[in-house]
């Protein structure tokens, strides 16, 4: 917000610079935001190229983890239906963790098939490994929200995400609590997953873990194959330690 604290969208019209000066924005109407209107370190989705979900966050009021799912639909038939909709909650309350949308077995992003995988997060007192799927059922054609009875090999929260396949990702860094210790300390490894999918039914088929640098906020981004179609993810910034030069001074 203009007055420098948490909010949803800005208080008054930005001005953009666009490329064509014959080129014109049209500003959108500011939407009515059920349950905790004002939240931060939540997820933000697309689903089928028409709508997207909101999952967990912080409320920046009581600082409370949330447990909400929601849907935003920007095209509805009647302008009385609310652009968010409460469709479902988490298993548990949760704020930073990841939610990648992942194609199903089409291998097409914005069809029926694709599901948003939520990984890892913390409610404040402990870290996750779990893992949530949400899809449109193939049976029923509803929204659900299934946690899966496998996990991650670590709990992470602050790590980062991509889509490596149509139902592969890759999960690295964030910060782990060990057992027994009062202070989170730096996860210095990726979990490759893959999930198969049969109707209903999601389960994670094959997971690998192996060794990265430490660090929590950075970024991923799956790159085009190489030549040798090899697919390369870049991992960019973020804040950590550099094992190759002091393991105790953080870096950015």
């Amino acid at each position: 917000a203009l007055n420098g604290g948490p909010g949803v969208c800005s208080e008054r019209e930005v001005d953009i610079e666009l490329p064509n000066p014959a080129s014109a924005v049209a500003t959108g109407v500011r939407e009515n935001f059920p349950s905790s209107d004002s939240r931060m370190f939540h997820t933000l989705t697309r689903f089928q190229d028409r709508f997207a979900i909101i999952a967990g966050g912080l409320g920046t009021e009581d600082e409370k983890p949330l447990d909400d799912v929601l849907l935003y639909n920007p095209i509805r038939n009647e302008p009385g239906i609310p652009a968010f909709k409460l469709v479902g909650r988490l298993p548990r309350p949760a704020w930073q963790h990841t939610a990648t949308l992942l194609p199903g077995a089409d291998r097409l992003e914005g069809t029926e098939d694709d599901m948003v995988v939520l990984c890892g997060g913390t409610d404040g007192q402990e870290v996750f490994s779990t893992i949530v799927v949400i899809f449109v059922s193939s049976e029923t054609s509803n929204l659900v929200i299934r946690e899966l009875p496998q996990s991650m090999k670590l709990a992470r929260s602050e790590h980062a995400a991509v889509a490596v396949g149509n139902l592969s990702l890759l999960v690295d860094g964030g910060w782990n609590r060990h057992a027994g210790k009062a202070t989170d300390r730096l996860t210095e490894s990726a979990e490759l997953l893959r999930l198969e999918r049969t109707g209903d039914e999601i389960r994670v088929a094959e997971t690998s873990i192996f060794r990265s640098l430490a660090r929590v906020r950075h970024t991923l981004t799956l790159l085009v194959p190489d030549s040798d179609g090899r697919k390369w993810v870049l991992a960019y910034g973020g804040y950590g330690r550099n094992r190759h030069l002091d393991p105790y001074v953080p870096i950015l």
